[in-house]
């Protein structure tokens, strides 16, 4: 059985590029980030059924986490989801806007979603708001 180094010799980058070593690559891969978009429904009034691209996620990136923090509430029954194009619901599937301010929603659906192609984060009211306000967190790391 051979014993293979990825630092040296076939697999490393040398001056002349040869060898499968991608030194940029690898220097991005195992990156944590996390995507913010804040929601202001009292400036922006969000209606039932609207749809919301909230991100694009890379391919080779895997979605570990989907948070919404609340800073207001919304003051009536207001759900929304979170999915992508699998799903209108592959994060989670009713989260509260009606919650207390300072509440952090995070996924109930699916926790973690590795992304082979490129793909949208969807966010879709189920009730119209008019004075949430709120944050979602997108919490990703970086694989290929």
């Amino acid at each position: 059985m051979a014993t293979n180094d990825w630092r040296t010799g076939t697999y490393a980058n040398d001056p002349q590029g040869r060898g499968n070593f991608d030194k940029q690559g690898e220097v991005n891969r195992g990156q944590k980030f996390t995507i913010v978009r804040y929601f202001d429904a009292s400036a922006v009034n969000m209606a039932s059924a609207d749809l919301f691209k909230i991100c694009t996620i890379d391919a080779g990136v895997m979605v570990e986490g989907v948070k919404v923090a609340i800073g207001t509430a919304e003051g009536g029954t207001c759900t929304m989801d979170i999915g992508d194009s699998a799903s209108g619901t592959t994060f989670d599937d009713g989260i509260d806007l009606n919650g207390t301010a300072g509440v952090v929603e995070s996924s109930s659906t699916l926790l973690q979603k590795y992304y082979s192609a490129a793909n949208y984060i969807l966010l879709t009211m189920n009730n119209a708001a008019d004075a949430a306000k709120f944050w979602v967190l997108v919490d990703c790391v970086r694989l290929t």
